[in-house]
């Protein structure tokens, strides 16, 4: 009895793996050039987004996407006429560029392309936020409730210059 309880559990856990194996539906070739061009994917692709976007080696696939779609550009900056010296480290400038920018945005391009998508955006353990964020916050909070951050003013009298009743 109980070895059967286990091989029905095993056989769960196989096809609720199959199961969701199976509702990975691929893109098509268009479908993957317009999603990694910023477009939305339908809700069928959802979960080959959320695997392709959180699954192993998903920052080279975040980082190779841009650069796949620069490759025209270089190829423009290489027909345009002039001396190959100068064609070709602007070529190779605009890939390395945009290597360089979608690696340091990988976290966020990822982010923004799940939500995009209709999935939670990753918060990764080390949080991107550093000091200008926290200015930002407190200047949204300062600009939403003035007499929070400056006890002052909300009171009027508490601002004048002891000198002012003097005279």
């Amino acid at each position: 009895m109980r070895d059967q309880g286990l091989n029905a559990g095993a056989q769960g856990a196989e096809s609720a793996q199959g199961a969701s194996q199976a509702e990975v539906v691929p893109p098509s070739f268009m479908g993957r050039i317009y999603n990694a061009a910023g477009g939305a994917l339908p809700p069928e692709h959802r979960e080959w987004v959320r695997q392709d976007l959180t699954g192993p080696g998903w920052r080279r696939r975040v980082v190779l996407r841009p650069v796949l779609l620069a490759i025209p550009f270089s190829v423009l900056f290489m027909a345009v006429p002039g001396s190959l010296q100068l064609r070709i480290p602007i070529a190779v400038g605009i890939l390395l560029w945009t290597a360089g920018l979608s690696l340091a945005m990988s976290g966020s391009f990822r982010n923004r392309r799940l939500r995009i998508n209709g999935l939670p955006p990753v918060v990764d353990s080390c949080a991107d936020e550093d000091e200008w964020d926290e200015e930002a916050r407190a200047a949204e909070a300062r600009a939403a409730d003035p007499t929070a951050a400056d006890p002052t003013a909300a009171d009027p009298t508490a601002a004048e210059p002891a000198d002012s009743h003097a005279s």
